[in-house]
This record gives C-alpha cells, structure tokens and sequence, in this order.
C-alpha cells in the first residue's frame, strides 16, 4: 500500500507530519508512538499499518509535535493530546466516519485519555494504565535532571532517526505518576 506523506496542524498552529495509506474511505485506524520516538517506532508501527492496510483499513501513522518530523515544541499531556485529537479532526474532515486508535506505550496511554464515544476501536501496547513512578536518576543523565529541576524541561535522547533529542517537560514527567486508571479506563 502505497502511503502519502501528509502535514496538518494542531491546535497550536504548529504542523504535525504523518504518512496516510488509504485502504478505505471510511476506516482509518491512528497510530500513536511511544515517548521520546517517532511514527516510525522503530519499526513496530510500519509493519502493524502495512497488517492493517492489508486488511482494508486505512492507516495514518505521525509525529507528535516536538518528535520525528513534526514542528519543535515542549512536550506536555495537553499538547499530546492536541495532537492526537487534531488528527481525529483532520481525518473526520476527509470524511473518514470508524475511527480507530492504536498507540504504543506514552501513546497508548494518549490514546486512553482522548478517548470519545465517536472512537470506534482502541488498543495499546505498553500504555501506562496507572500511575508508574520513576527514579529519572536512573533513566537519564544527570545534568538532563538538573535541567528539569531547575527550568522545568529536560532533554531527552530521542528513539527517532531524524531528531536526537526531545525536550519534555515536567508536566509530562509528573503525569507518569499521577496517572488515574479509573480516568483513563472509564
């Protein structure tokens, strides 16, 4: 199936980047990528929308914004959020009527959260389903640390082949430990 690299914004004026294969008119699933990565995911997210294409579902996998080819920003829930939702948006107005999610591990647990009735099928791999605390002294350099602790954003080593670094802030890496499963589950 052949895909189309595609752009469209967000609520935030900035401009995601995704890649569309249409399969059908009317069914598309969104692929979500997991933290610090890109709608590449190292693979994982080719292969289940080329599974997907193959089946007759139309596939739109993309970049949050601050990761992969999309614009430059911080990454925080809202904006996640935003972005997810804005491709909900942007494919409702192509007409795409059964709408699914898939996302992988922070975009499992983004596709949770902007769940809506309109959402036809959901399904994550590794998605954050209730609070997890972290010891970020463990996962990242300490001098990425002591950024986040004295400016609120820390750089993180991106997954993704086309930008290093991500910036995340410490809204995001306190969500990881607030996370409500009775909120993202109901």
């Amino acid at each position: 199936m052949l895909e189309t690299r595609i752009t469209f914004a967000n609520g935030r004026t900035l401009t995601l980047v995704g890649d569309l294969a249409v399969a059908s008119p009317t069914h598309i699933v969104i692929l979500s990528h997991g933290f610090a990565s890109d709608r590449n995911g190292r693979g994982r997210l080719p292969a289940l929308a080329a599974a997907l294409n193959a089946a007759s579902i139309s596939t739109l996998r993309y970049d949050f914004a601050g990761c992969g080819e999309s614009d430059d920003d911080t990454l925080t829930p809202e904006g996640l959020r935003d972005d997810l939702r804005s491709a909900i948006r942007f494919l409702q107005q192509r007409g795409f009527t059964h709408i699914g999610l898939y996302g992988h591990s922070l975009g499992g647990t983004i596709s949770l959260w902007s769940f809506t009735p309109e959402i036809k099928a959901l399904a994550t791999t590794g998605a954050a389903t209730g609070p997890v605390h972290y010891n970020f002294d463990e996962f990242f350099p300490q001098t990425a640390v002591n950024k986040l602790r004295r400016t609120g954003i820390m750089p993180v080593p991106s997954k993704s082949e086309r930008r290093p670094v991500v910036l995340a802030s410490q809204a995001l890496m306190d969500s990881f430990s607030t996370f409500s499963s009775e909120e993202l589950l109901s």
